[in-house]
This record gives C-alpha cells, sequence and structure tokens, in this order.
C-alpha cells in the first residue's frame, strides 16, 4: 500500500495548471506517471476489497443475522491465529 500512499502525496504536490508549454508537458507527463501508479495499483485494491467483503461474509449466518464470528473477529484471528488456539 505504500505505492497508494506515494500516489497520494504526488496528486497532493501538483502545481497550479501551467501556462508555458514547456511546463504543461512536464505537468502532463507526471500525471502520466501517478495514471500509470493508479492503473497499476488497481488489482491490488481491487483484491483488499474482495477480501474484505469475504472476511465479513464469514461473520453472517445464512439469514444474515450474524451468528458466526463478526469481522473484527476475523481480523484479530488473521493477525494473531495463535492467540485463538491457546
Amino acid at each position: 500500500m505504500a505505492t497508494l500512499r506515494e500516489i497520494q502525496e504526488a496528486l497532493a504536490n501538483q502545481d497550479p495548471p501551467a501556462v508555458e508549454p514547456k511546463a504543461i508537458e512536464a505537468q502532463k507527463a507526471e500525471l502520466k506517471t501517478i495514471k500509470r501508479g493508479i492503473d497499476q495499483a488497481g488489482p491490488g485494491v481491487d483484491k483488499c476489497r474482495q477480501t474484505g467483503k469475504d472476511l465479513i461474509g464469514t461473520g453472517m449466518a445464512s439469514d444474515g443475522r450474524g451468528a458466526g464470528p463478526t469481522a473484527r473477529h476475523s481480523f484479530l484471528f488473521l493477525k494473531s491465529p495463535a492467540r485463538f488456539f491457546a
């Protein structure tokens, strides 16, 4: 996820739109680099979202009343599974 942080910083540090052609071209190049980073991060973000949905799904009974472990318990288990088997 460090890549997402870098992308966010790069976007936050963008100068206002330039007027001179050379500066405009430099900004366009920088924005293309940022877009490439976003495109490369996309599959990882999608996988993370799906994992979150899967974890939330494990905390629900088939009727949706939440009879199983909560998402927090699932997260804690993934973080430190030995704690649950001690």
